[in-house]
Formats: structure tokens, C-alpha cells, sequence
């Protein structure tokens, strides 16, 4: 894994903390105290949620066109497009999951979306 790292000035800092807070310094105390709460991650149950929703869509587009085989969706183009508009619309689900779900890249998901 590589880290990129660089070294701001004070001045670059205190403009870019200045943006959150207009006190810098209760900023940065505020974020260099430890913090032992525990926080309940509640986008960890929509993504499950809008994953699960995801994969309806395609059963339900398949079963609707007979499709047996997933493999026949990209032996067909316009099965393809339709599906991933499908899921863009109805799912909430991003480009990148889109393409995760249904085993494209991104970029097909985004070209697709945008021959709207």
C-alpha cells in the first residue's frame, strides 16, 4: 500500500480547518481527543439493503425474459443496457456497485447511463 504524504504549511492548514470551524483550535482539540464511544454504522444496513434490492431487480429481469443463464445477458447488448438502467434507476445503488453487481467495469455502467 502506498501512502502519499505532504507536508502543509500552517498557514494551508489553518485555511483549510478554518472551512469546518471557525475556531481552529477547539478543531483540533476536538479531533486529537480520544474517543472511546461506540457508534452504530447504520450505511452498512442500506448498502445491504440497496445490494439486496440490486439482485431482485436482476431475478426479477430475468425471470421476466425467460433469461436461465446469466451469461445470456452479454451475449445480448440490449439485455445488458436495459438491465443497467434498470438497477440505476429503480436500486439507488451507485455506478461502481452497479458494475460490481452486475461483473462490468464503471465505465460501461456510466457510458450506458449516459446514452439516455
Amino acid at each position: 500500500m502506498c501512502i502519499y504524504t505532504k507536508t502543509i504549511s500552517r498557514q494551508q492548514k489553518e485555511l483549510i480547518l478554518g472551512y469546518f470551524s471557525g475556531n481552529v483550535k477547539e478543531f483540533e482539540i476536538f479531533h486529537s481527543e480520544e474517543d472511546s464511544n461506540e457508534y452504530l454504522e447504520i450505511k452498512e444496513g442500506f448498502r445491504k439493503m440497496r445490494l439486496e434490492k440490486g439482485q431482485e431487480i436482476i431475478s426479477t429481469y430475468c425471470q421476466e425474459r425467460n433469461i436461465i443463464d446469466y451469461k445470456e445477458i452479454f451475449r445480448n447488448p440490449q439485455y445488458l443496457k436495459e438491465l443497467i438502467r434498470e438497477l440505476l434507476k429503480n436500486s439507488k445503488l451507485s455506478h461502481r456497485q452497479v458494475a460490481n453487481l452486475v461483473g462490468v467495469s464503471n465505465g460501461v455502467v456510466h457510458k450506458i447511463n449516459l446514452e439516455e
